[in-house]
């Protein structure tokens, strides 16, 4: 004799099924996220398309001065600048074109360490219009200044 309550082949309790519609449903909407964002243009001459993946501290906002934009680049190695960290790009603000990559510091690498656990990102930037300065904060405390008339870079106390 067949009990009705035994569970017959092919049977999961509803739980069981319930997380099965939610794991669909939340695969389905990650997959709608990701072909989302594979079609969302991004500014073509962006100094920063590539993120790292490491979690750290999210760059500064950029510094808007006398038409150009001064940003942190977050992956100089991938537009082959040679570093990883420590650039500042310099663009157009109305068009976006580059106009220049000042180097504000090049900490040693470990060799032997994934990409993105040396980097040294900006902690800060900030601009001091009547002394033609903006001044910069790395992650590691350290100050550098970079001076906008002849585009020098020395550091501060």
């Amino acid at each position: 004799m067949h009990d009705a309550r035994a569970p017959s082949k092919g049977w999961r309790p509803k739980a069981a099924r319930m997380s099965s519609i939610c794991l669909i449903g939340v695969m389905a909407v990650a997959f709608a996220a990701l072909a989302q964002s594979s079609a969302t243009p991004e500014k073509t001459m962006s100094l920063n398309q590539t993120r790292a993946s490491s979690v750290g501290p999210s760059s500064p906002v950029p510094i808007d001065f006398e038409g150009k934009l001064y940003e942190q680049i977050e992956n100089g190695t991938r537009l082959g600048l040679g570093q990883r960290t420590g650039l500042m790009g310099i663009l157009d603000a109305t068009t976006d074109e580059r106009l220049g990559v000042v180097r504000i510091y090049d900490y040693p690498r470990d060799p032997e360490d994934e990409d993105d656990v040396g980097d040294v990102r900006f902690l800060s930037m900030k601009l001091d219009a009547q002394r033609r300065e903006i001044v910069i904060v790395s992650a590691r405390g350290d100050r550098f200044v970079y001076h906008i008339d002849n585009g020098d870079v020395t550091t501060a106390p």
